[in-house]
């Protein structure tokens, strides 16, 4: 409750600040789309059942999960383009054709093995580089595909919540599309040292209950 949502503040904040404006944006627009779906199913339940406890109950775990990976994905994106910027593949790739050609002429008869040895040790280098580019791309590729996905999960989730009329019905759903990204979940996990932040919380902060601007402000 309100307890854990005070704890995960300072996370959330270094998270959302580290996030490029357009990045941030891009979150706000989905936490809001999730409140507002939530407000939706709450206004369902509150027609039919007793309206205390509506809001409450129809905040599943599962919408926090989404919204934390959502957000985790962000943060791995913004250090993969970083790193990416950062390297020219075209650069690596003409460098090391070039030591490739310039390596059989030093180990000719009588050529100088220190120079040999120096140009074998600068191509396993560039072949490291263009192997960490080609990786990073990849998971730059995966990751905002990923983004895109979650993104969809929810409009269709909203879209249920308006059509359906059924609470109980979308916190099945929520449940089962956070569950569906389990593989994402590691995924990102495995990504987290890019991101400079460990997981200092291992579980899905409170983020619907959270109010961004607030945090921001802070």
């Amino acid at each position: 409750g309100a307890a854990a949502a005070a704890q995960a503040v300072p996370s959330i904040r270094a998270m959302l600040a580290g996030l490029p404006d357009d990045a941030r944006t891009r979150f706000e627009r989905l936490h809001a789309r999730c409140v507002a779906m939530r407000a939706i199913a709450a206004g369902v339940r509150g027609a039919t059942r007793d309206p205390a406890g509506a809001a409450e109950e129809i905040r599943t775990p599962g919408l926090d999960r989404l919204l934390w990976l959502f957000l985790r994905l962000l943060l791995s994106k913004t250090a993969l383009d970083q790193f990416l910027t950062t390297m020219s593949e075209a650069e690596i790739t003409t460098r090391l054709e070039q030591l490739r050609k310039d390596l059989p002429e030093a180990q000719k008869a009588g050529g100088d093995d220190r120079i040999a040895r120096s140009l074998q040790d600068s191509i396993a280098m560039s072949e490291l580089r263009l192997d960490n580019y080609g990786r990073a791309k990849k998971n730059g590729q995966f990751v905002s595909i990923e983004l895109d996905r979650i993104e969809q999960k929810i409009q269709a989730l909203s879209e249920m919540a308006v059509n359906r009329q059924d609470p109980d019905f979308l916190s099945s759903q929520v449940d089962s599309a956070a569950e569906s990204m389990r593989q994402t979940e590691k995924a990102v996990s495995e990504l987290q040292h890019l991101t400079g932040l460990a997981d200092e919380l291992q579980e899905p902060p409170p983020l619907l209950e959270s109010n961004l601007q607030e945090i921001l402000r802070q």
